[in-house]
């Protein structure tokens, strides 16, 4: 079954403001709230450190102002995404130098690495055109972030 994006996406987990002046951990931090606001404290912590340990490895930033941070872990039910926008940038070690303004933060269940593999790949494709990233960093509301994916997403499949 093909997993959409869009629909992963929820308007909770769109973050247009609130990176901005943030580190490494800050903005894992800050994009993942919204993502395991639901699961115990512990489940959180070790969330954020798969996050970190996982940047640790190399940079997930792709280039273009666009990082895919992601992590699998044991505890979740399906795969979870977030989107976050930054009007500064971010440092996130990305290979062409650019600062990061358009994240999407993946967590995956570990029994699904094949649908982690196929919602990582799904983003990159969607980062990957001018357009989708101009519109992201144009949307104003959460409701237009997910139309913008939903729109390119549909123009593939």
């Amino acid at each position: 079954m093909t997993r959409f994006v869009s629909q992963l996406l929820t308007p909770e987990r769109v973050i247009l403001d609130g990176l901005d002046g943030r580190q490494l951990r800050g903005t894992l931090q800050a994009l993942a709230d919204p993502v395991i606001c639901d699961m115990p404290p512990a489940f959180a912590e070790n969330a954020i450190q798969t996050l970190v340990d996982r940047e640790s490895l190399g940079s997930t930033a792709t280039g273009n102002g666009v990082a895919i941070p992601h992590g699998k872990l044991d505890g979740l039910d399906d795969v979870r995404i977030a989107f976050g926008r930054s009007s500064q940038g971010i440092d996130f070690g990305a290979a062409d130098g650019t600062p990061v303004s358009l994240f999407f933060l993946i967590l995956a269940p570990l029994s699904a690495p094949t649908d982690h593999l196929q919602i990582l790949a799904r983003i990159a494709r969607l980062v990957q055109q001018d357009s989708v990233r101009a519109d992201l960093q144009t949307a104003t509301d959460a409701g237009q972030v997910i139309q913008v994916i939903a729109t390119a997403e549909q123009a593939f499949d």
